[in-house]
């Protein structure tokens, strides 16, 4: 799973497609507090890491309304792929800065570990795993 930011196609029209990290300096960008907690993004360019600071039109930690503000066009914003996938697919939403993404995210299935694990839970869990290899989270 990864981070991405996307616009609209027409905020990108009339504001520009940023080309780096450094560009969002000069963007209205739109912040999910559970993707990103604080007022900057991470980035990686080659194998450095940059948290580039951005100016928040709107934080907020729903994330249907975090997006939908981004579909409405009022910013870029930053989410994870799963999230932003139907609005990338339907063509609401266009993803840039792809080149400095940071590497994937794990995805874990978390249960309660014990020697005496049911059979249904971990046919569960093996089930989970076997189906989200195959998933792909952000097209």
């Amino acid at each position: 799973m990864r981070r991405v930011v996307c616009a609209t196609p027409q905020y990108l029209r009339r504001y520009g497609v940023p080309r780096t990290p450094e560009d969002l300096r000069k963007h209205r960008c739109i912040r999910h507090v559970g993707t990103s907690p604080r007022s900057e993004w991470q980035f990686q360019k080659g194998r450095r890491r940059l948290a580039v600071p951005i100016t928040c039109v709107i934080a907020c930690n729903d994330i249907d309304c975090s997006l939908s503000t981004c579909a409405d066009g009022l910013g870029l914003g930053m989410f994870l792929s799963y999230q932003a996938a139907p609005y990338i697919k339907s063509g609401m939403l266009r993803y840039v800065l792809e080149k400095f993404e940071t590497g994937p995210l794990p995805i874990q299935v978390v249960y309660p570990h014990s020697r005496l694990l049911s059979s249904k839970v971990r046919a569960f869990v093996d089930a989970c795993v076997r189906t989200l290899r195959g998933v792909a989270f952000d097209r």
